[in-house]
């Protein structure tokens, strides 16, 4: 019995960015794939997703021209898997190996304030649920045992969560909030070789 060629990789990410003032994007990773014959794929990757919006407040009274500023946060913690395939071609691609995957992640989804965060009647103070995505992706990584692995595709997102709202003069709403909808979907990871297996 002869067994193909396989690889074990590590992967992960840690990226922070600054869409416009006062607001932030931030992408933490860590997971692994294994690759068999190199055609296919497994990965499995623990996510957080988080976005940070930032309001200025004026509340020093001994300075009223100063502002502190406080945040609003909106997190997803979710596994991500995928499916890949790496087809064969009749000509190079100089380092770069294209791949198809079918996703699904499965999570939930926080949203919650700093005590200062200013809020107005009918804003959202919390948000509390679950999700889980499905879709299909077209990527490509690099050839080799340290690398970048990115995919850009279409999924359908299943949610339930719960949604707190402020009102002035009387208690806090509730609403279970039930939607599906479809959406674009972007993965990035970077990745490292920690084991390989040759044909026998």
């Amino acid at each position: 019995m002869r067994l193909p060629q396989s690889e074990l990789f590590f992967r992960s990410k840690a990226l922070g960015i600054v869409v416009i003032e006062d607001y932030w994007l931030r992408g933490l990773s860590v997971g692994g794939e294994y690759r068999l014959g190199h055609q296919f794929a497994i990965s499995a990757d623990y996510v957080n997703y988080r976005t940070r919006r930032e309001e200025e407040v004026y509340d020093n009274i001994e300075h009223p021209d100063w502002y502190n500023e406080y945040s609003q946060y909106d997190a997803r913690n979710y596994w991500a898997f995928q499916l890949k395939w790496y087809p064969k071609f009749w000509f190079d691609f100089h380092g770069i190996q294209p791949y198809a995957s079918l996703m699904y992640k499965v999570g939930g989804r926080k949203l919650y304030n700093q005590e200062k965060y200013p809020i107005k009647e009918n804003d959202l103070i919390g948000i509390s649920g679950d999700f889980y995505d499905a879709g299909f992706l077209f990527g490509v990584l690099t050839s080799g045992p340290i690398g970048g692995d990115i995919a850009l595709g279409v999924r359908k997102r299943t949610e339930t969560r719960w949604e707190e709202r402020y009102h002035e003069n009387t208690n806090a709403t509730f609403e279970q909030i039930n939607e599906s909808k479809y959406g674009l979907v972007l993965r990035a990871n970077f990745y490292v070789k920690i084991f390989g297996w040759k044909e026998k």
